[in-house]
């Protein structure tokens, strides 16, 4: 699996099933190859692990071309709350600009 970040939500589900199902595989081995091949056939069975993903489009809402801190003042809320919200956590909740 590479670095990057998957943004195809299909492949990000075939990657998440594939990674749950070994996984699965390495906590329960079998000596067995025959027993092995059996239980991945199962596993990958559809159904029995996982639903077929569900995907809703959501489009993007248009830009009202102000920050976080013109909208709170717009709102008469302090500014500083807008950059706040723009600079919290470790990346920032929202943009600043």
């Amino acid at each position: 699996m590479s670095d990057t970040i998957k943004t195809d939500p299909f492949e990000t589900y075939e990657l998440l099933c594939d990674s749950y199902i070994r996984y699965i595989q390495t906590i329960m081995g079998f000596n067995n190859e025959k027993l092995e091949e059996e239980r991945d056939k199962l596993l990958r069975e559809k159904g029995l692990l996982f639903q077929a993903p569900r995907f809703e489009p959501i489009f993007p809402y248009p830009s009202s071309g102000k920050t976080l801190s013109e909208l709170c003042k717009d709102i008469q809320l302090p500014s500083e709350l807008g950059e706040f919200l723009a600079t919290g956590g470790k990346e920032g909740l929202a943009p600043k600009d």
